[in-house]
């Protein structure tokens, strides 16, 4: 058998649960092994322990953009989803080599997009 693909989820406690089960209800992820972080040493303790195979990124503002540029430093190659509570950062999503971006709230139609393009770039989870 095996082994489950660890997904790190990186926001604010409140966020957390809900897209930890938004990942449960994909079919082909329920069996992923999911950690949360609600704080940047909580998210760099998650990367410092074997990698994970996809990061989602929902803290808000700046401490999203710095979760992702704590990712690309401590594990390059990570596939990065991020969620955000401004649009603007989209173009630094694109800058820092995001697999996908799109704003808040996420929703299972939004993570459907965000897995169907990371299929389409290769990434298998």
């Amino acid at each position: 058998m095996s082994k489950a693909a660890r997904i790190v989820i990186y926001g604010s406690a409140g966020e957390l649960a809900h897209a930890a089960q938004l990942f449960q209800r994909c079919v082909h992820l329920s069996r992923c092994d999911i950690r949360c972080a609600d704080s940047w040493s909580g998210l760099q303790q998650e990367l410092t322990q074997e990698p994970p195979a996809l990061l989602v990124v929902l803290a808000d503002g700046a401490a999203g953009m710095e979760g992702v540029f704590l990712a690309r430093q401590m594990v390059p190659e990570l596939p990065v989803l991020w969620f955000s509570d401004d649009s603007q950062f989209g173009m630094q999503s694109h800058r820092l080599d995001c697999s996908y971006f799109s704003t808040k709230p996420m929703t299972d139609d939004k993570l459907h997009r965000a897995l169907l393009h990371c299929e389409k770039l290769g990434i298998r989870l």
